[in-house]
Parts: C-alpha cells; sequence; structure tokens
C-alpha cells in the first residue's frame, strides 16, 4: 500500500492540462484572468468524498478549492506579418497549458533565458488556449464538411468555402467598410441589388455620369389665346444632363 500510495503521489506531481474559465481579458497585453472549472481532489483520511483511484481502491478525499491565476498569457496564432487577434471574453472556457519549466524570464525577455526558478510543471508557467466547447456552448450552425473556413460573432459571418471545384466567399453583416488607398478592382459582373450613391463622378469609359448629356429634340406645339381664331406657337429645345 505504501508504494501504491507512492505512485499515485509522485503521478499526480506531473500535471500539464487543466480547464479554467476566463473572468477578465487584458487586451494590453494579451493576458487573461481565470479560475478553475474542473476541480481537482486530494487525498483526506476524513474527507468528505470517496474515489476510487488508479488501482481500484476507494480511498477518502476532499477537493481542493479551485485556483485563480492572473495575467496569464493567452496563446495567439500568428505566422510572420500575419496574425489572427484573439479576444477572449469573460465566460469562455479553455486549455491551461502548463510548461516543464519556469517560463517567467522569458514572458519578460522575449529572448533565450535561464528560468528563475527550479519550478516543474507549476501552474505559474502556463499559456491560456481558448476556446473548448462543452455540449452547453458548441456551434449549432457548425459546417459539416471540411470545405468551409467559417469567422463569425452574434452579428456578422464571413464564410470562405473551396470544395476543389468551385470555391466563394460570402459576407453577412449590417455594413462593410472598405478603406483601399489604390481604389477597388473587380474583375467581371456586379450584380447590386439596391442603390448605388457616390460622392465623386461615375464613369463607364470615357462617359462621365455626371457631365453627360443627351441631344435635344425641337419641342412644338400649339395654344389658344383669347378668342382669337389663330392658334399661337410655343416651341423650345429639350435637350438636358441625363
Amino acid at each position: 500500500m505504501v508504494y501504491e500510495d507512492a505512485a499515485i503521489a509522485a503521478k499526480y506531481l506531473v500535471k500539464t492540462n487543466y480547464i479554467f474559465r476566463v473572468m477578465e481579458f487584458h487586451p494590453e497585453n494579451q493576458t487573461v484572468d481565470v479560475i478553475q472549472e474542473v476541480l481537482e481532489y486530494t487525498n483526506a483520511p476524513n474527507g468528505e468524498f470517496t474515489i476510487n483511484n488508479e488501482f481500484g481502491i476507494d480511498v477518502a478525499a476532499s477537493l481542493v478549492k479551485p485556483d485563480v491565476l492572473y495575467n496569464v498569457p493567452v496563446l495567439q496564432l500568428r505566422w510572420g506579418q500575419f496574425e489572427v487577434q484573439c479576444c477572449p471574453k469573460e465566460g469562455d472556457s479553455g486549455v491551461l497549458m502548463v510548461f516543464t519549466n519556469d517560463i517567467h524570464d522569458w514572458l519578460e525577455n522575449g529572448a533565450p533565458s535561464i528560468p528563475t526558478t527550479d519550478n516543474h510543471f507549476d501552474k505559474s508557467s502556463c499559456v491560456f488556449v481558448p476556446y473548448i466547447p462543452n455540449n452547453t456552448t458548441c456551434a449549432q450552425d457548425y459546417p459539416e464538411d471540411n470545405n468551409s473556413l467559417v469567422i463569425k460573432s452574434a452579428n456578422a459571418k464571413i464564410v470562405l468555402t473551396d470544395d476543389g471545384t468551385t470555391s466563394s466567399v460570402s459576407v453577412e453583416t449590417k455594413s462593410v467598410e472598405i478603406k483601399a488607398e489604390n481604389g477597388v478592382s473587380i474583375t467581371g459582373d456586379l450584380n447590386v441589388t439596391g442603390d448605388i450613391s457616390a460622392t465623386e463622378d461615375v464613369t463607364a469609359g470615357t462617359i462621365s455620369l455626371k457631365e453627360h448629356t443627351h441631344d435635344g429634340s425641337t419641342l412644338a406645339t400649339t395654344a389658344t389665346i383669347g378668342d382669337s381664331a389663330t392658334p399661337g406657337t410655343i416651341s423650345g429645345s429639350t435637350g438636358q444632363a441625363q
């Protein structure tokens, strides 16, 4: 029994992953304050719980108070000059990855470093990986096939679809703003449902929508003035900008 207890204790010294929940996100340095979601047991002769250990033995245990960690770095996606900026919100759950060695000096300096302590697998040397869905938070409109990349929020959605034969990009949002210093180029047809407005002139080839006019035609009509039996004549040109 002594050896079994020692083996269990030694095994529990190495802990590399935990489920934590976000309490607050700090965008200025991309860190989060988190609280432990999946709780842990500790052996306690007078514990209020009875659990079955790895050797099939029922032992008394108590729950450990959930850990609260502050300013934990958030794992980001970045390749060269490109990055996806992730902003976890309160209530998001994710994985806390614990490192073998102390990483505090590296976090401060961003360079090869010597660990400041000899701690191993300590929760203070970790990063937060968002997010893990469970049965209550998983997306109900998740793509069924692997041919779509979806980026979405509560009121906006971008879907990139490519099945190897055809491809498309779909954008659903309340408004789209494009800032292009060198202009926007479109190759292909442009189909618009709704009005088009422009603060400046619109041209097609050499034709200006603002300055374009159509040649007028002569307008002639007659009208009877007073009691005269000879009608008067009114004429003019209808030429105007169109």
